[in-house]
């Protein structure tokens, strides 16, 4: 019967470090799941400011690229309007070029018919 109560005691024994035991993984676990839903809170705003500020970053890209483009559109008009504003003046210029070669020509027609054949260098 020394074996039968020895054997009581240690089963009580036992049961006592096991549920000592089981407390302390009873509140580890506890600990552990305190963590991870503050872990998953702050997860939640992480996602929900990066949401944000992705909506706002898609919103900016979308007004500089509106911007970009209005401003390609005014520089390609710009363009535009130098590249008529040369050709008009080379027009000019070459309008003006004829018409002193013009000028020039009837001077030159009005001095050489007063010129006698023997007076005229040009025409020997």
């Amino acid at each position: 019967m020394f074996y039968q109560t020895s054997g009581a005691r240690n089963k009580t024994a036992g049961a006592a470090v096991k549920g000592t035991e089981l407390q302390a993984i009873k509140s580890e676990l506890t600990q552990i799941k305190t963590n991870i839903e503050a872990l998953l809170g702050r997860l939640e705003q992480i996602t929900e400011e990066t949401c944000i500020t992705a909506t706002d970053l898609i919103k900016a890209e979308e007004c500089q690229s509106e911007e970009a483009w209005q401003e390609g559109e005014e520089t390609s008009s710009e363009l535009e309007d130098e590249e008529e504003q040369r050709q008009n003046s080379e027009a000019e210029e070459k309008e003006e070029e004829e018409g002193e070669q013009r000028q020039d020509d009837a001077y030159n027609h009005g001095e050489n018919s007063s010129l006698s054949p023997e007076t005229d260098p040009v025409h020997p």
